[in-house]
């Protein structure tokens, strides 16, 4: 089987990392993913979530996608008020099609 290094879950990088019984170079490899990704966490995210919640995703598709906690997800949309620009977006949709 092949991993396809750009999709792991965080889960897949661990076992690579720590237990399976390959090359180092996987283990280096699934390690400085790792480290990317922790890298990426401590940034908001803001960007991402963003545009993957003008795409209509759900709070928790959003946090599976991006691989952070789904109250990270809900923290960031409550205090940029992300949710009132989704409701005005599908009340005027549906305006435009009740008309």
């Amino acid at each position: 089987m092949v991993l396809r290094w750009e999709k792991a879950s965080r889960e897949q990088l661990l076992q690579v990392a720590l237990h399976e019984d390959c090359e180092n170079d996987y283990k280096y490899k699934a390690c400085s993913i790792l480290q990317y990704q922790r890298h990426l966490n401590k940034a908001d995210h803001l960007q991402e979530i963003v545009y993957l919640f003008a795409k209509g995703l759900i709070v928790s598709e959003i946090a599976k996608v991006l691989s952070i906690s789904h109250q990270h997800v809900e923290k960031i949309i409550n205090q940029k008020e992300l949710w009132r620009t989704r409701l005005f977006k599908e009340m005027n949709s549906i305006r435009r099609i009740i008309q």
